[in-house]
């Protein structure tokens, strides 16, 4: 609920009077520590503009942490964010096709660069170190070309 409502700019308040609730409760539902009635999730469909089915995930089960469908779930928790939402928010603007794919490729790239668990425990800066002893010089960024360049 809450990544639909901030995809609509709408504050707890605003959505909270829409449906007819409490600010509170709004947050209580947000977070899940109430459950919403069928028509009361029907209402909040309406009122965001989403089918019902935006509120559930495409499992019936809930993945075991950790295990290999444990991802989207992990995705859609980004997104409800705020940096998700920016991230969407201005990924969506970029109007140039190719453009969207080379900021894919970087981001992409970023993550398989960050992080030891995808490296078999070595980090960013030992293979930095390990390359630079070797004499290896690291490749140039790639740039993104505007208009002009």
């Amino acid at each position: 609920m809450r990544l639909a409502r901030k995809a609509l700019d709408l504050t707890q308040e605003a959505l909270a009077d829409r449906l007819g609730v409490t600010f509170q409760q709004l947050q209580k539902y947000e977070k899940g520590v109430n459950r919403m009635s069928a028509s009361r999730l029907h209402q909040a469909a309406v009122v965001l503009g989403v089918p019902v089915s935006f509120f559930f995930p495409e499992g019936a089960a809930a993945p075991a942490a950790g295990s290999a469908t444990d991802q989207p779930l992990a995705t859609m928790e980004f997104v409800n964010t705020e940096e998700g939402v920016e991230l969407n928010r201005a990924f969506s603007q970029i109007n140039n096709a190719a453009v969207r794919q080379r900021v894919i490729d970087l981001v992409q790239s970023l993550a398989r660069s960050s992080g030891p668990a995808q490296r078999g425990g070595r980090s960013r800066r030992a293979e930095v170190d390990r390359d630079a002893g070797s004499g290896a010089s690291p490749a140039p960024p790639t740039r993104l070309r505007g208009k002009n360049g």
